[in-house]
């Protein structure tokens, strides 16, 4: 049986507005469902659905779903299971601002290479504006430069919690010398809001190396 996970999109926010967990009985069979390439439905890749889309796997005999939290949209996405969503608890991608909103998160970072083409860009400013003005949020920008390229970040801070831009790019530059590690995986975790809970979880599936024979 192969996973997947549709995604639905709060278009105000930007931002995942809700998930459900689809199965099917093989890569195939959803293949044909929404005539897709099934190169679009391997790991990595994501695959845009409609309305029209949603009501055919809605109505097929051969795939199950049933949503998780939040309602459906008319924009949705479809991915294959990875690895993060066995966590017992949601990652924040892709949900940055909604969870900044509602008080769960101190601390949004995204990053791109640098230089790149403001029309190219993927960072959601347009999303966060308007809350830097009505509710305070901090903006910073820091541009990470090493012997591989450049780096652009683009941090929001609640407000309060601009010491956690400090320290995030004080990471950066320290593990730009050292090399990226544990230590700073799990920093980096604790910076951007996760329990320390989820911290431990997340480096247990990320590091936790099986014994050998």
């Amino acid at each position: 049986m192969t996973k997947f996970v549709l995604e639905f999109l709060d278009e105000s926010l930007g931002c995942v507005g809700g998930i459900g967990v689809l199965t099917a009985d093989s890569w195939l069979v959803l293949r044909d469902l929404l005539d897709a390439d099934i190169d679009e439905l391997k790991p990595g890749c994501e695959f845009d659905l409609d309305v029209q889309d949603l009501a055919v796997i809605h109505a097929s005999a051969n795939v199950s779903f049933q949503m998780r939290t939040g309602t459906a949209s008319c924009r949705a996405s479809l991915r294959a299971w990875l690895r993060l969503d066995d966590l017992p608890y949601v990652v924040h991608t892709n949900r940055e601002l909604a969870l900044i909103l509602a008080g769960e998160k101190p601390l949004a970072v995204f990053h791109e290479v640098f230089p790149t083409d403001p029309a190219d860009s993927f960072i959601p400013d347009e999303y966060f504006a308007p809350y830097v003005e009505s509710q305070g949020l901090v903006r910073r920008e820091h541009v990470q430069r090493s012997r591989h390229g450049a780096i652009r970040y683009v941090l929001y801070a609640t407000a309060g919690q601009q010491w956690r831009m400090d320290a995030y790019v004080l990471m950066l530059t320290v593990a730009a010398k050292e090399g990226w590690n544990p230590g700073f995986e799990r920093m980096e975790g604790a910076l951007l809001g996760y329990e320390d809970w989820q911290n431990d979880v997340y480096m247990e599936m990320m590091y936790s190396r099986a014994p050998r024979n």
